[in-house]
């Protein structure tokens, strides 16, 4: 007998032995395939020849889709299947597969399951059998996400009644949308949360602390946290200045709580000509200019937070006085005088002198009295204080003449006989003007 394919094609991958008619080999290509096979008797004559038409079809390998679901989360249990088909039909069995995401596992049905414990996109084969034992590599990619990451603003500080403004927070891995919500402590009255963004605006009215924790889509929460501080309002009370032109103020120092509490800075815009402010809050120097000036004190604590508050100083006129004019002679107490002053508040002068000559004193309100026990002339000081402290200084003098003498004049005289006239003569008191008078001649 001989056997031979006379038409058509075989299968790759598979020979027609002519002696035996056998069809044997291992086929490469699938699809249905057709041939005409012919068996011819010993004789090799057309009359002992067979023709026949005949089919063959070879199947693909078996295959399966990738799972339906093609990224995960570490930490959020994973679940698909893979869905076989071709080959021979099934029952199919899957096996061997490689590189599954750490903490999946696929079961003999093609399920895939568990909870990932490492991110990262896994290109991973899978092997699948049908019921012919035939196997078929399917290759298939999944992408595990890491577990969500909060990155926090910067801006997460603010003070009482103060418009407050952090934006949106920063989310990196786990899955979208995500929901922010307060983790711990309260958010302060005025405030407003975002739940979508993480967005904090408003202007508190109370102080406090929380924070902010951020939950993915499958309940996943991040691990960090967002703190945030919303401190008391920064306070100040403005200091009191006492300041007359020309004279230096006693430097005064303005004090601020609330706020971060440390690291306060000062600055001030508006004070009078000749005052200056130091960053510490301390104002001093020497005003040029008199009136009423309103300034603006500026707080700013270590956070950056600001408090602005409204003060007013008053620089008074100088003290003005003008020395009185004492007449005095040694021994004769003087027709007191006294001293007025002008200018600093205008109110509440006190005086007081140093230098006066023995005998002369000077009172609170500016009076000059007594009896000069010595002659000469003598330089005094006069300080005069107004009712805020404030002090104006004069130097001033006063003359005290010695005592007026004079000595009697010798007069001869007769009764009925007219005298010869004497003049008397005088020293001491002003040395000058004398004018005479007497009592009691004969």
């Amino acid at each position: 007998m001989l056997f031979r394919s006379t038409s058509g094609v075989l299968p790759n991958g598979l020979t027609l032995n002519p002696s035996t008619g056998a069809i044997t080999g291992t086929p490469t290509t699938a699809g249905p395939f057709t041939f005409v096979a012919q068996v011819q008797d010993s004789t090799n004559t057309l009359a002992g020849t067979t023709t026949s038409n005949c089919g063959i079809t070879i199947n693909a390998p078996p295959t399966a889709t990738c799972p339906t679901l093609t990224t995960g989360e570490v930490g959020v249990p994973y679940s698909s299947s893979m869905t076989p088909s071709g080959g021979a039909g099934g029952p199919y069995t899957f096996s061997n597969a490689t590189n599954l995401p750490p903490g999946l596992t696929i079961s003999s049905s093609g399920a895939i399951s568990g909870t990932p414990t490492t991110a990262g996109t896994y290109t991973f084969t899978v092997t699948v059998r049908d019921a012919n034992n035939v196997a078929g590599t399917v290759t298939c990619t999944i992408t595990i996400a890491p577990p969500p990451s909060l990155a926090c603003s910067t801006v997460n500080s603010g003070i009482v009644n103060a418009p407050f403004s952090s934006p949106a927070l920063t989310v990196t891995g786990g899955t979208a949308p995500y929901t922010f919500s307060i983790a711990t402590g309260a958010l302060p009255s005025g405030l407003t949360l975002v739940s979508s963004t993480g967005a904090i605006s408003g202007t508190p009215t109370t102080s406090g602390s929380f924070t902010i924790q951020v939950t993915d889509a499958n309940g996943i929460v991040a691990t960090g946290t967002c703190p945030y501080t919303i401190f008391p309002a920064i306070s100040a009370t403005c200091v009191v200045i006492n300041a007359v032109q020309g004279v230096a103020i006693t430097p005064v120092t303005m004090t601020a709580t609330g706020g971060t509490g440390t690291g306060y800075t000062f600055s001030a815009t508006g004070l009078p000509t000749g005052l200056t402010m130091s960053s510490s809050g301390t104002i001093s120097g020497t005003p040029t200019v008199t009136g009423t000036f309103p300034y603006t004190v500026t707080v700013t604590d270590s956070a950056g937070n600001k408090g602005t508050f409204n003060c007013s100083v008053t620089v008074y006129p100088p003290i003005a006085a003008t020395c009185v004019v004492i007449n005095a002679v040694q021994n004769i107490a003087i027709t007191p005088v006294t001293m007025t002053a002008t200018g600093g508040t205008g109110t509440g002068y006190t005086f007081s002198a140093t230098g006066l000559p023995t005998g002369l004193t000077m009172s609170s309100n500016g009076t000059i009295s007594g009896t000069p026990t010595v002659s000469g002339t003598f330089p005094y000081t006069v300080t005069v204080t107004d009712s805020a402290g404030n002090k104006g200084t004069f130097n001033c003098s006063v003359t005290v003449n010695p005592p007026i003498t004079a000595t009697c004049v010798v007069i001869n005289a007769i009764q009925g006989v007219a005298i010869t006239p004497v003049t008397m003569s005088a020293t001491g008191g002003t040395g000058t003007g004398y004018t005479f008078s007497a009592t009691g001649l004969p």
